[in-house]
């Protein structure tokens, strides 16, 4: 038998008593907090999708070449946007394809570490 602390009156009881003996409070509807186990590392992790950057690299390469061949035969300065919409888009598809090889990079790790 152990001595253990009223959670009322803070007076030490016996921890088979059913209620204190000193204030009343009944000890037998005292439960302890239930223990919250920690999540797993691979539930929390999103897969790895491809798609998007894909999608977003043939695009932007598709407008890069329809800008470099239409800014010239139109020429003036609604060629000279059209094919800087052409290098904004090229831009954006190479940060695309940076994207792509990372996301490769990264599922890779990831099947090393299983």
């Amino acid at each position: 038998m152990s001595m253990i602390y009223c959670m009322e009156c803070g007076k030490q009881i016996s921890d088979m008593a059913e209620s204190c003996p000193y204030c009343g409070m009944t000890m037998y509807n005292i439960q302890p907090p239930p223990i919250q186990q920690p999540q797993s590392r691979q539930s929390a992790k999103k897969p790895i999708s491809f798609t998007k950057p894909a999608i977003v690299m043939v695009i932007c390469t598709a407008i890069y070449w329809i800008s470099l061949f239409a800014g010239d035969a139109i020429g003036g300065i609604t060629g000279v946007i059209i094919m800087g919409l052409g290098g904004i888009s090229s831009s954006v598809a190479f940060i695309a394809f940076l994207l792509i090889i990372v996301r490769v990079v990264e599922y890779g790790f990831r099947k090393l570490r299983k």
